[in-house]
């Protein structure tokens, strides 16, 4: 009985120690923290390499090595140091302006520039490039449309992915590969096929062999 109790205190005091020695390497090796203002980017050290078009790693995606496309915010994360690599970066503050501020001159233009709102713009680097299909101009609601030649319609659809509009029509990349592969398939079926001239030939070789050969002989 007394073997059996030491045997219990034994596996608990272990169980304890190893949850102890947990509980100090997330607090301490596995803690990050990020303050107001900053933000934090997370690199996955092991996985599958990603696709060529593109250059971070999606949302969701935990078997992928790269760069997270997913930021995050102030806050306390825990994350392991042999699997992550973690990098504070600064935040970019849009300013929504200050209407208190705004004073205008006769053109109808801010005098102050700094209490005007500011917008942000953001470049996809990885990916294809869309097709346009409109365009809308500054205060106006109606846009122009692009319709493209043909030729570069099935270009763009075929690199896209996408529907172009061209000037027969809307041209898919589907359709723009099934009308590649049937002129692939014509092209072997011609390559196959006797040229005319040979056909000509072989005719008028069979004619004078007919009206002459049996003489000849």
């Amino acid at each position: 009985m007394t073997r059996i109790k030491a045997i219990i205190i034994g596996v608990v005091a272990l169980l304890l120690l190893v949850i102890g020695f947990w509980e100090a390497f997330k607090w301490t090796a596995m803690r990050v923290y990020v303050p107001p203002g900053k933000a934090l980017l997370v690199t996955n050290k092991f996985g599958k390499a990603l696709p060529p078009d593109r250059i971070t790693v999606p949302a969701g995606d935990d078997d992928s090595k790269g760069v997270r496309e997913e930021v995050l915010g102030p806050g306390r994360y825990f994350l392991n140091p042999i699997e992550y690599d973690t990098k504070l970066i600064d935040q970019v503050e849009i300013s929504a302006g200050d209407p208190s501020k705004w004073d205008w001159d006769a053109d109808g233009n801010l005098k102050d520039k700094s209490s005007a709102p500011q917008i942000g713009l953001v470049s996809l680097r990885e990916g294809t490039t869309p097709a346009i299909q409109y365009w809308y101009f500054p205060s106006e609601r109606i846009g122009k449309e692009f319709i493209y030649p043909k030729e570069q319609a099935e270009k763009i659809a075929a690199r896209t992915g996408q529907a172009v509009r061209s000037e027969d029509g809307p041209v898919s990349a589907s359709a723009n590969a099934s009308a590649a592969s049937a002129t692939t398939a014509a092209a072997s079926n011609d390559s196959a096929r006797p040229a005319p001239e040979a056909d000509a030939a072989a005719a008028n070789a069979a004619a004078i062999h007919s009206r002459f050969g049996a003489g000849a002989a």
